[in-house]
């Protein structure tokens, strides 16, 4: 065997380092600059089920816009996982009551800041129009940490949800219209915030009156100190438990159900109590309960969930 084909020449080896080299460079750009090589196992979906979800009062924008400024009826969300098209839905409730309005989703390609790594690929998702006129009256934000939009005023309408039903429930019978509500929760302004701190608030028990349909009873049950939380509700005698609830640094026996139970009312048409609740006091856990769902035994079944914290959150 000759000597030549025994071992790399020094040129060889010269360029073999300068390619690895070059694949480095090129691997940290596609880490950074969201137009390159992007995996989208990077941060999943933070939507699931037969309803896409979002959750949360978008009429505020949020917290976690990753250093870019909201408008109400926006998200930032790292990932490639949303298209533009019509067939969402708003739910958004005033001092008077709650609509349900049609309205169409934008999405424009951007990088999401992370607490200690490079910026992700991301995307902010824009719809329109929005009812009460809330894509035009909010000032945006660079931050909701602190707030630097307008102070919230007395007659500001809530942005509670937006979704978009698909597969089995792509039709599902919505409308145009106002929308069946027996209680939602109204978000509070300085004048009229309790005195107490949030976690200083009693929860207990709470009974819903729904005009003719019965009492729904929606309790936080702390009783076993090993296991979290969990919201349970029950309707002439049936009981159900919907699960864990995250309560962060708020203390267990003083769980206040207000912050977690957004609305309840008639979405899918069958005159039976349906439920937007968010499962965490700390960043989204919100879910879309609806009646025609519910399975023998149960009051409602789980029909959405958007579940998410932004990446450039430290998680305490």
């Amino acid at each position: 065997m000759s000597k030549s084909n025994s071992a790399a020449s020094p040129h060889t080896s010269k360029a073999l380092l300068a390619g690895l080299a070059m694949l480095q460079i090129s691997m940290a750009q596609a880490e950074t600059l969201p137009d390159l090589a992007y995996d989208p196992a990077w941060y999943a979906d933070p939507t699931s089920g037969s309803v896409v979800l979002f959750g949360g009062d978008l009429g505020d924008s949020n917290y976690g816009g990753g250093g870019i400024p909201l408008r109400a009826g926006q998200q930032h969300i790292p990932g490639r996982h949303f298209v533009d098209g019509d067939g969402w839905w708003v739910i958004a409730c005033d001092a008077v009551g709650c609509n349900l309005n049609r309205t169409a989703l934008k999405t424009t390609k951007s990088q999401h800041n992370t607490y200690d790594g490079p910026a992700v690929p991301s995307q902010i998702l824009s719809w329109a129009p929005l009812p009460y006129g809330l894509d035009v009256d909010r000032q945006p934000v660079a931050s909701a940490d602190p707030p630097m939009s307008r102070p919230r005023q007395a007659n500001d309408a809530t942005l509670l949800a937006i979704f978009k039903p698909i597969r089995e429930l792509s039709a599902l019978p919505l409308e145009e219209n106002v929308l069946t509500t027996w209680w939602y929760s109204r978000k509070l302004i300085d004048e009229t915030r309790h005195p107490y701190a949030h976690n200083l608030r009693p929860a207990s028990k709470q009974t819903f009156g729904l005009d003719g349909a019965g009492e729904l009873h929606i309790a936080i049950d702390t009783q076993n100190a090993e296991q979290p939380p969990r919201i349970t509700i029950e309707l002439d005698g049936l009981t159900q438990t919907l699960g864990d609830i995250e309560v962060h640094l708020m203390e267990r026996d003083r769980l206040p159900i207000e912050d977690f139970v957004q609305w309840i009312g008639d979405l899918d048409g069958d005159g039976k109590a349906d439920l937007l609740i968010n499962h965490s006091a700390y960043f989204w856990d919100t879910r879309l309960w609806l009646s025609s769902l519910a399975k023998e035994g149960e009051l409602v079944g789980e029909a959405g969930r958007f579940a998410y914290s932004p990446p450039d959150s430290a998680g305490c």
